[in-house]
C-alpha cells in the first residue's frame, strides 16, 4: 500500500520548517519507505493530472510526517538487521 504524504523537513533551522509530498509506502500498516525526492505532477494526458492531483488532495488528511522521525526509523531498522 502506499500514499502520498507530506513530510516536514527542518532545512535550516527548526524555526523554518519546510513541507514536501512524497510517495510513502507502508510495511505491516507501518512507514517503511518514502521517495527520496518530492513528487511531480505529471501524465500523459489532463486527465492523468486531474487524477494525481485529486489523489494527492484526499491524501493531505493525514497528519504531517516528521523527517527527523523518520530518519530514526531507519536507524532502528538497520541496527536490528546487524543483530
Amino acid at each position: 500500500m502506499w500514499n502520498y504524504r507530506l513530510i516536514r523537513k527542518n532545512l535550516t533551522s527548526p524555526d523554518e520548517p519546510w513541507l514536501e509530498l512524497h510517495e510513502v509506502f507502508y510495511r505491516r500498516e507501518k512507514v517503511w519507505l518514502w521517495t527520496e525526492k518530492p513528487v511531480a505532477v505529471d501524465g500523459a494526458s489532463k486527465a492523468e493530472i486531474e487524477r494525481a492531483l485529486k489523489m494527492m488532495l484526499k491524501d493531505l488528511r493525514h497528519p504531517v510526517l516528521l523527517e527527523s522521525e523518520l530518519e530514526r526509523l531507519v536507524k532502528l531498522r538497520e541496527k536490528r538487521k546487524r543483530k
